[in-house]
């Protein structure tokens, strides 16, 4: 195989399906239950990120295992945690919320695991656009654990729902919660640039075998390495799966998880920028759980069998293996094997758990001992010298630096030129920018695992050969025989808008499945535009003329369930009309005109038409509702040159959320202005119109609440933004009434600089419990503000250059006195208790505070006992700015200028 030329494109990305696929609605989203903010929870604190930092580089200077999140140990169970209800009469629904500030990622590890049947357990982010499940009686494992794939989201919801009459025989407890702070796509570390994507091998290249062999893996729910399934002499596709000792797997095979086929969807030129960036693979390829079957530390190998079955919709592929015998220097065997440039051995693995790449050998390898080249050493590793001199595969004339490994590399497979397995990463000097013998790194050598310690959980044999048949060295299979992978891809136009594809037939073939990308090979944005196409044609009538489009076919067999690979890409540029969408990114900017008059103003980079010379016109889209559709009733604008808008017909202090969209004028399409081609980008900016800075006190709970600071103690949960309850228009601050001792507020980040002309004013509804009949209340909140920001003062109290005032509040006063008898926090002081029964408005008098600056907070305090719903607060003060004034728009439309 000539190493110039094994190389092209990956033609398309995995587009296979999900082991639990899709994002299902959470139980909760449509039942009748408590909102989040009163679901029992556990929050863990902010990372020290530079301590991680020092930790992680002692860690792997001693040869251990990268790390990618921080485990805290906890004993969480539904029998003493979380909260129950009912879904209805024969359904229970128990939640438990996981908080942090600065997770990239949560995972959990669930040390009793068994679910009844007819019960599922779905963990997702409150917005339930991240989910991982439902898992079901199905993952149930005779080890009774379960450790579940990453999730990115920094807070995480955890819902079980199961029949009412099932719950005795429930098992679930939460022994682990793992605090990603860095990997899988997330920031910190990244794959040095110099790598290569797997992406940039020939789809039909052999190596796109082993490719679907190898996975990133996560380790007792904090650590990362990679791994390659092997065949066995039986070929019965037993998940046996090969990784190194040192990634500590020993003790802990119930917690790994492997993600499949986690790569990148185009090949990005290594030492490029983009190589060194975030791909876009994605992580919902998983298994859970395994059992050790053997290990040993002087090869470093450890071999697991993984609890679930091959699932069809990953396509894996079981690497083969060579153990022969090493004889002498220079001769066969495991190590030395016969790599050339026209005969590559290779590394495939996941840089610091990023998507896989790959890295070959020109030379051949050596035994040695670990981390010394020394020749055999100990005989217990092999030595792999990386191509010094590698080829861009798309572009042989590209020059590109050498490719290498790096942490998270460790426990990945070397495969000789054969593409059998001889070796599991153990380490060694390489890194992005080495030269000379630091080009280099060593494996575990496959022979010397082979026999291990002379036991079968210390060797492989006994696993990999248990018919004892005595083969030296067996090639991998797949999970099924696909057909061969389609050949002689043209494509053609023919016509308008109309490209015609043929390929040859692929022997057995019961169907082809027809991919296209957007521009020349290798192309973007791939996608299947057909399905159970019967004969090697078809017509593709869905082209824009002047669009260029790459396409790639695979051959299915019905009786396998099985694709093939993905052929060579072809395209073509189809003639006809243009219906091509202007190149448009949308809106970057929205901001408050800040003027006398309300106005937002908006701005855009020019997009482009794809179908003409002329410069595109933009159409404008505004709602008070985040997420909205645009469409002809909420359009305010259209026909639009340059690349800003001034909307004047909005309010003070009222949040408005745009899209801006580019038409063009070639009269193909729908657009409102000259019937062109529309983007469809659905890019949104908002913005709350105010005027110039002044001293209006105004409220920002519809921006996400920037300018406040929660904090509290005890029982109950700290305020935050809810969506169930509000005065104006959306949002409030909330925190419910414990039914035991807390003390929770929220305040002003800022302070606020009061004027003469400054008004105070907030609407607030609360629910805390009362004493029926008596003069003092048990739980209740009250108004504090603070001239330093340390020391708090009830609203109505003295402090510093404030004077009392016990009619400060002019509107909505407090209700009456806490009392003293149950260790309310609040014990003795004025309060608003018991139930106001919806929204109150409350105005605060700031003469005193003339010419000061004060910070204000809202404080909930709760007693011993009895819990009631909480606290709201909306449109509060967070920050100071002025009104603005609308613009008469009974004039706008000129009609009330007209002379009569």
């Amino acid at each position: 195989m000539n190493k110039r030329w094994i190389f092209s494109f990956l033609a398309a990305s995995c587009w296979l399906g999900a082991a639990y696929a899709g994002n299902p609605e959470p139980t909760a989203f449509h039942a009748k239950v408590v909102p989040l903010s009163q679901v029992d929870s556990v929050s863990f604190p902010a990372l020290n990120r530079a301590a991680i930092a020092t930790e992680d580089s002692v860690s792997e200077s001693l040869d251990q295992p990268p790390r990618y999140a921080i485990p805290h140990k906890v004993s969480i169970t539904p029998d003493k945690d979380g909260t129950w209800e009912s879904v209805d009469a024969k359904t229970k629904i128990w939640r438990y919320v996981v908080k942090t500030s600065d997770a990239t990622s949560l995972n959990v590890g669930f040390t009793q695991f068994y679910l009844p049947q007819g019960s599922s357990l779905l963990l997702y982010s409150p917005d339930g656009k991240r989910a991982r499940g439902p898992f079901t009686d199905a993952d149930n494992r005779s080890y009774k654990e379960f450790w579940t794939p990453v999730i990115l989201a920094p807070e995480i919801v955890i819902e079980l729902t199961i029949p009412s009459a099932q719950i005795p025989k429930l098992e679930l407890k939460i022994g682990q919660i793992g605090q990603g702070y860095r990997g899988f796509g997330t920031g910190g570390d990244k794959s040095g640039s110099c790598n290569m994507d797997v992406a940039c091998i020939t789809a039909n290249d052999p190596w796109q075998e082993n490719v679907r062999a190898v996975a990133v893996i996560s380790t007792g729910g904090s650590n990362f390495c990679t791994g390659s399934l092997v065949n066995d002499t039986a070929g019965d596709t037993k998940m046996y799966f090969m990784t190194a000792h040192h990634c500590s797997i020993t003790g802990s095979a119930a917690s790994l998880v492997t993600y499949w086929n986690y790569q990148n969807s185009i090949c990005r030129v290594p030492g490029s920028v983009a190589s060194g960036a975030a791909g876009d693979g994605t992580l919902d390829q998983f298994n859970t759980g395994a059992t050790l079957r053997a290990d040993n530390a002087p090869s470093d190998f450890t071999l697991v069998e993984m609890t679930q079955p091959p699932n069809p919709a990953f396509n894996l592929f079981w690497a083969g293996w060579d153990h022969t015998p090493y004889s002498s220097t220079g001769g066969p065997g495991n190590g030395d094997f016969a790599c050339t440039s026209s005969s590559l051995c290779a590394g495939i693995h996941h840089p610091n758990t990023d998507e896989k790449r790959i890295t070959f050998v020109a030379d051949n390898t050596t035994t040695t001992s670990y981390n010394t080249p020394a020749i055999p050493g100990d005989g217990t590793h092999v030595h792999s010298m990386w191509d010094p001199n590698p080829i861009f595969p798309p572009n042989p004339a590209t020059v590109i630096p050498p490719q290498v490994t790096e942490p998270g590399s460790s426990g990945s497979p070397l495969y000789n030129a054969q593409r059998r397995y001889i070796g599991q990463l153990h380490g060694g000097p390489s890194a992005c920018g080495a030269t000379g013998a630091s080009l280099s790194d060593y494996y575990g050598r496959f022979s010397v695992s082979w026999e291990g310690g002379g036991t079968a959980a210390t060797r492989l044999k006994d696993w990999l050969d248990a018919g004892n048949t005595g083969a030296q060295a067996i090639d991998g299979r797949n999970l099924c025989v696909a057909a061969p992978v389609p050949g002689n891809l043209l494509a053609v136009a023919n016509g308008n808008n109309k490209i015609d594809l043929t390929w040859d037939a692929s022997t057995g073939a019961d169907s082809y499945k027809v991919y296209r990308g957007d521009g020349a090979c290798p192309g973007t944005n791939w996608q299947m535009i057909a399905d159970n196409v019967a004969t090697p044609a078809y017509s593709d009538t869905t082209v824009s003329g002047s669009g260029t489009y790459s396409y790639a076919v695979t051959a299915f067999t019905t009786a396998e369930t099985c694709e093939s690979a993905h052929s060579d890409c072809t395209a073509a540029t189809a003639t006809g009309v243009c219906t091509l969408s202007p190149t448009f990114a949308g809106l970057t900017s929205a901001s408050s005109s800040a003027n006398e008059t309300c106005g937002v103003d908006l701005g855009w980079s020019a997009g482009t038409s794809n179908c003409s010379a002329n410069p595109v016109t933009y159409s404008i889209f505004r709602s008070a509702t985040a997420g909205f559709t645009p469409d002809a009733g909420n359009r305010i604008a259209n026909c639009q040159s340059g690349t800003s808008f001034h909307d004047s017909t909005v309010a003070d202090g009222t949040t408005y959320h745009y899209i801006a969209r580019a038409e063009d004028d070639t009269v193909n399409g729908s657009g409102s202005c000259n019937s062109g081609n529309e983007d469809t980008n659905i890019v949104e900016q908002f913005a709350a119109p105010t005027g110039p800075p002044g001293p209006v006190a105004i409220d920002d709970m519809e921006l996400g609440g920037t300018n406040w600071v929660a904090s509290g103690s005890g029982a109950g949960a700290n305020f935050t933004l809810v969506a169930d309850q509000s005065h104006s228009p959306t949002h409030s601050w909330f925190s419910p009434d414990a039914a035991a001792i807390g003390d929770h507020s929220i305040a002003t980040a800022n302070p606020l600089a009061i004027t003469a002309s400054t008004t105070f004013d907030f609407w607030h509804s609360f629910n805390t419990e009362t004493n029926t009949g008596a003069t003092t209340f048990y739980d209740g909140a009250v108004l504090e503000y603070s001239l330093d920001g340390t020391t708090w003062t009830d609203i109505l109290a003295a402090s510093g250059t404030i004077p009392a005032d016990p009619s400060r509040i002019t509107t909505g006063g407090y209700s009456g006195v806490i009392s003293s008898g149950f260790s309310n926090p609040l014990a003795g002081r004025m309060a608003w208790s018991g139930n106001s029964g919806g929204f109150v408005h409350v105005v605060v008098n700031m003469t005193d505070f003339i010419g000061t600056t004060a910070w204000f907070r809202w404080r909930l305090g709760s007693d011993s006992s009895v819990g009631k719903p909480g606290y709201w607060l909306d449109d509060a003060p967070a920050a100071v700015g002025t009104q603005c004034m609308l613009d008469d728009v009974i004039f706008q439309d000129g009609f009330e200028s007209q002379t009569p």
